[in-house]
Parts: structure tokens; sequence; C-alpha cells
């Protein structure tokens, strides 16, 4: 296990990498790791938005299961990331959470996330609505053409069945399809920046089928 210590310097490393990425023009897919990596990700993204001339608000679409917003007080690790971007950044941008699922997320996670203005869309309020309820969300209907997104996605999002080559699976979870159709979705209507895809494992992915999820999120991502 890595030293708090060796595990900040990597983000610190990731984190300006993207930046000077973003710096000149680039959109940029980043591969983790843990999703503690989504803090340097995300980070960067929005230290380049906030110091640009974009009027518009910045926001970042997490797909997953947990909502990451656990306190660093020890160390940073893959549970830390939107606790500590909320803490750094503040109110300057939004976050939306998509396909929550109760075992993997505490009460008191939940209220310190709401208490944060953090949107949240849990796995039984997207199937039951028909992913409704996401496309109704202010903060994706009201998106606008120059408006700078982030999108996080940790592959344990997605149910067992379609990647199971990651650090946690479930039995549930949201389906390849729909999160799919929503990042096209996403891609036309704003200006989506960049794509973060975690905890992809491959001592579990025995027959690659995460991987390749993976790597068709990437390719509609590009190629949407």
């Amino acid at each position: 296990i890595e030293s708090n210590q060796i595990l900040q310097e990597k983000h610190e490393i990731a984190l300006n990498s993207c930046f000077q990425l973003y710096q000149n023009n680039y959109k940029v897919v980043s591969l983790g790791g843990g999703h503690d990596y989504g803090y340097s990700d995300c980070a960067a993204f929005l230290k380049t938005v906030l110091a640009s001339n974009i009027e518009d608000r910045p926001l970042i679409i997490n797909y997953d299961a947990h909502l990451d917003v656990r306190p660093n007080t020890q160390n940073n690790h893959s549970g830390t990331p939107f606790y500590r971007l909320k803490k750094e950044f503040q109110n300057s941008f939004d976050l939306i959470e998509v396909g929550l699922q109760p075992q993997c997320n505490s009460v008191n996670h939940w209220n310190w996330a709401h208490d944060q203005n953090i949107s949240t869309l849990s796995l039984n309020e997207l199937e039951t609505s028909d992913w409704q309820k996401f496309y109704k969300l202010p903060l994706i209907s009201n998106l606008a053409p120059n408006q700078p997104v982030f999108i996080s996605l940790d592959m344990d999002v997605l149910s067992s069945a379609d990647a199971g080559g990651c650090s946690q699976s479930w039995p549930t979870g949201l389906k390849i399809k729909d999160v799919l159709n929503s990042i096209h979705y996403l891609c036309g209507k704003s200006n989506v920046l960049g794509l973060g895809i975690y905890e992809v494992a491959p001592c579990f992915d025995h027959d690659f089928k995460t991987s390749k999820a993976a790597a068709l999120f990437i390719y509609n991502y590009i190629f949407h």
C-alpha cells in the first residue's frame, strides 16, 4: 500500500499534467487507477476553467455507486476525491452524482452531500424514471453549448454482469447503453472537456469485458 505522501505526490503530477494539456486546448481522457485520481483530474479541469474567461459555470458529473465524499482527515484515498474538491473549490462548480447505491453510502455522507448542494440520483431513481430524472435535472436540461463539463466514470457504477472487473462490483448497477446515451447527450449539448475512467481492475477482469466497456466509453466520447 502506498504511503499517503507518495500518493499525494502522484496526485500532484497527474494534476499538473492534465492542467498543462488543458492550457494547450486539448481535451483530456484520463485513466485510473483508483478514483482518488478523480481529484487530480477534476482539480485540473476546475483550475483551467475558473482561470479562463468562460462565463458558464463548470459542471462535474460523476457516475458512481459511491458518493466518494469521505473526509480525508487521515489520508487521501478512492473515497475522498469529491470531499477534497468541495473543500478546495467550494461553491465555484456544480456536481451531480449519478447511479448511487444505498448499501455503498452512509447516511452521514448523503447528508453532507446535500448540505454541499451536490445533486444526487440513485440507481433506483434512474431505473424507475427510465432516466427521465437525469435529463430533467435543471443542471442537465439547461446546459449551454459552451458550458464546460467533466465526466468522471467509476466503473463500479455498472452491474457486475456488465463490468465485474473493477475494484468493487455489485449485481445491481447501471446499464452500459444508458450511460452511453447520456454521454452522447452531454457531448451534444455542452463542451465536455474531459473524461476520466476509474477502478478498472485487470486482475478481476477475466473475460476483458470491463476493459472493453471502458474502451467503448472512451471511443464514444472521442467520436460522438
